[in-house]
């Protein structure tokens, strides 16, 4: 089973394009299930299996330079010397396009690859889970497609894919493929999410950092899913968490961004003026943050005092996996209003635009996002238009360069 058709269709398209893909997410994704698509007929190694990983380590060019079907490497975070390795021997060898396809965990030795090490020959795939069109069975939104295209004129045609409770329901049980695919099984989901949570604590990060003390990382967590898509000084953060310091935050962040809990959003270089730094990002799953925050159904969703933070965290998210799932390359940003809002502020080919979430029901708040959108549009001429994400029930442009989209579009 293809746990994500945009996801296969990108994989075999940018295959034409670079020697080497990798293809990488949190654990529980399903990258196995993508990269079995391509397995037929070739070499498949595995970094989990010893006698692989001492056998690829101990002459790693010659591994490289000896293959020439597709190779197929899993779980090669164990191993990030290879993508090294594999970019200085191209420059001796002519691989073809699609040589090497890579699985691996998200690690913060190859997160630091992929943002620094940029290289001709490599190239990076981020699973981040089930899109709303896969958990559904639906036709995948255009909205993605219409922002990068520079086509805000074409809003008008998006389809409305999903009801606001369909919405709810996906935004409790997250992504992951397990509860994304049992998502009508409330115990099921519970369960799932609790193993996972603790699965990730016990293995993955500990195996990073052996010093880590579960429980104050437990407590980050939990205060960091309770500020999600909000900004908050980090001097601040630091004092709402018990017995932690900025150097312990700072490494729990870095683990948590590395493992792909956690999206870093930075401040847009022209509005940051804070004395001091903000932490601000979201935690990219939704299933996950209403568990750390006991949430296990839509009513006591609707009901939750952090319900904004939730909704707006979820909302960006669908929203930035769209980009990520088609590879469309932007660059997103934190944004906070005059008005105190926290947008989101995307750049790329099409230019510069602000996205807002209306994130109360009532009337009065998609009145006061349209407003706050139209004034940041009017004062600064740099945006090329503003989107406001609501629970209303028609897409409309509503100012000269503020378009209001229902969150069921999305």
């Amino acid at each position: 089973m293809i746990v994500n058709r945009m996801i296969f269709n990108s994989v075999k398209k940018t295959m034409k394009n670079f020697p080497c893909i990798v293809i990488w997410g949190p654990a529980s994704i399903e990258k196995t299930t993508i990269t079995n698509q391509f397995a037929k007929s070739n070499f498949r190694f595995t970094c989990k299996d010893e006698e692989h990983l001492e056998g690829i380590k101990s002459d790693l060019e010659g591994f490289l330079a000896r293959c020439y079907k597709i190779v197929l490497v899993e779980e090669v975070q164990r191993l990030p010397e290879l993508l090294d390795t594999l970019d200085s021997t191209s420059k001796k060898f002519s691989f073809r396009c699609g040589s090497f396809l890579f699985s691996s965990k998200i690690s913060p030795e190859l997160l630091e690859y992929d943002n620094q090490k940029k290289s001709n020959c490599i190239t990076f795939i981020n699973i981040s889970g089930f899109q709303l069109a896969e958990t559904w069975r639906r036709h995948s939104s255009k909205l993605c497609d219409r922002i990068a295209a520079g086509q805000p004129d074409k809003f008008q045609a998006l389809k409305y894919n999903y009801t606001q409770q369909e919405l709810m329901l996906s935004c409790v049980t997250g992504s992951f493929p397990e509860p994304a695919l049992n998502r009508f099984d409330q115990a099921f989901c519970r369960e799932w999410h609790t193993k996972r949570l603790q699965t990730y604590i016990e293995q993955e990060v500990m195996a990073i950092d052996t010093k880590l003390q579960p429980p104050i990382f437990k407590q980050t967590m939990r205060k960091l899913a309770q500020l999600s898509a909000s900004s908050l000084p980090a001097q601040m953060l630091t004092r709402k968490i018990p017995k932690i310091s900025h150097g312990t935050l700072a490494s729990h962040l870095k683990i948590l961004e590395g493992t792909g809990m956690w999206r870093n959003l930075a401040a847009y270089p022209d509005t940051s003026h804070d004395e001091e730094p903000e932490t601000f990002g979201l935690m990219r799953d939704s299933g996950m943050l209403c568990h750390i925050l006991k949430i296990t159904s839509v009513s006591e969703l609707e009901g939750h005092p952090d319900f904004p933070v939730i909704w707006r965290s979820f909302v960006w998210e669908e929203l930035l996996k769209g980009f990520s799932d088609r590879l469309i390359s932007i660059q997103p940003y934190h944004f906070t209003s005059q008005k105190g809002e926290p947008l989101l502020l995307l750049e790329g080919s099409f230019g510069k635009i602000l996205v807002g979430v209306q994130t109360d029901p009532k009337p009065l708040d998609r009145h006061n996002i349209l407003n706050t959108l139209n004034a940041e549009t009017h004062n600064r001429a740099q945006y090329s238009y503003a989107i406001a994400i609501t629970f209303g029930s028609r897409i409309r442009q509503v100012a000269d360069k503020v378009f209001e989209i229902p969150v069921g579009c999305i």
